[in-house]
């Protein structure tokens, strides 16, 4: 018995039963109807789920109501192309396009693959031969979903691990602030009480006690400045434009760097906590990195909020580093630096650029979207040349 047929105009949706492991839906699209028909019963054959259409116009109404995993279109057809059906469903819709068609002289293997499509057929071709090609397109977007969903469920454990490590930083830095210093605080308090009781006791007993007062005040501030740099108390207080603003002041004592800090529209903004956190450590991790390994006389932060993205550039005049070089070395290395820098950026939904090359400092390009909503995976570019291509929006906003 034949399976039933729902036709709708130009188009024909098959019904099928449905087979595990094979939940694919093809769409066909051709002005030919014996070859969609062909088509049609050899994709219905191997149990997929097939819809046809006459034409291009059909085909894009069809992707609106219905995503698909493949679209097999013929190349010469009246109306929309099957060469700009191609180009709009690459640009719209998330499947994979298989080109066909029966006239060699019209394009190449080649052309066709530069356009999008995952396959190019020549008619006239075997059954057998489509399907062990539209088999092998399935195959490798099915591995590819389960490698982003393997890779989107392992960023979401990063995420958590990075959330539980930020939660216990604060819970330490607390603790170092309001038990262990104030302890110690006492401790300092007592000795000097004793000191100012004690005017008549040996010379060398009141030397031993204020050398011991000293080392006492300087493991307080120690302390202190070690659950400083756990969790910034003044980060939730004031935010991360003033908590970015004093930590590079404070760097710019310790270090002897020149830091040049400026801030715009962040405090007008009602950030999540975890997007504020993450991105003062990377400030911080870039300021430790200019501080251990470029020699800079100067540097440059620039944080500014330009929606829908908040931009963040850090630049030095330092020595400078060939990016290919380093990223080879890094492999081999256990320091994090700016891996650490660029989890923390895709973990956000963001991008990072880094710009460099020996004698002519580093430059550190971030955005960051306002409102992060899990998407695609964070590209990370590199370039060994500062000067060489364009600039993203952040250049330009953060300049001005």
């Amino acid at each position: 018995m034949p399976a039933p047929q729902v036709r709708q105009a130009g188009w024909i949706v098959e019904s099928t039963p449905k087979q595990p492991f094979q939940q694919s839906h093809i769409l066909v699209v051709d002005d030919d109807r014996p070859m969609r028909e062909i088509l049609r019963r050899i994709i219905v054959s191997t149990g997929y789920h097939c819809i046809t259409a006459d034409g291009g116009e059909n085909a894009l109404a069809i992707l609106e109501e219905q995503p698909m995993d493949v679209v097999v279109t013929d190349i010469r057809m009246y109306g929309i192309s099957g060469i700009d059906l191609l180009r709009l469903v690459k640009q719209r819709y998330d499947s994979d396009v298989i080109a066909i068609t029966g006239y060699t002289a019209d394009y190449t293997y080649e052309n066709i693959i530069e356009l999008g499509a995952s396959d190019f057929m020549i008619k006239p071709f075997s059954s057998k031969e489509f399907l062990l090609r539209l088999k092998r397109v399935i195959n490798s977007r099915n591995l590819l979903s389960e490698r982003n969903s393997a890779y989107l469920a392992l960023r979401e454990v990063s995420k958590q691990l990075i959330k539980a490590q930020e939660h216990e930083r604060q819970r330490i830095a607390r603790d170092l602030h309001d038990r262990v210093a104030q302890d110690l605080s006492a401790l300092k308090i007592s000795i000097d009480t004793l000191l100012v009781d004690q005017i008549g006791c040996n010379n060398q007993m009141v030397t031993r006690l204020s050398a011991l007062a000293r080392q006492l005040g300087k493991s307080i501030q120690s302390l202190r400045e070690i659950a400083y740099n756990l969790r910034p108390p003044i980060l939730d207080q004031l935010g991360l434009s003033s908590t970015a603003f004093q930590f590079g002041q404070e760097f710019s004592a310790n270090s002897g760097i020149e830091v040049d800090f400026f801030s715009a529209g962040i405090d007008d903004l009602q950030l999540d906590a975890d997007i504020q956190i993450n991105l003062f450590r990377m400030i911080q991790e870039a300021l430790t990195n200019v501080q251990r390994h470029a020699q800079a006389e100067r540097l440059t932060i620039r944080l500014v909020a330009s929606y829908p993205n908040i931009l963040l550039r850090i630049e030095d005049n330092g020595v400078g580093f060939d990016v290919d070089e380093r990223i080879k070395a890094a492999a081999f290395e256990k320091r994090m630096g700016l891996n650490s820098m660029e989890e923390r950026v895709s973990l956000l939904g963001g991008q990072m650029k880094i710009k460099s090359m020996p004698g002519r400092g580093t430059k550190i390009l971030i955005q960051i979207p306002i409102s992060v909503i899990p998407h695609d995976p964070a590209v990370c570019e590199v370039e060994s040349d500062p000067t060489a291509g364009e600039d993203p929006p952040l250049e330009d906003a953060v300049d001005h």
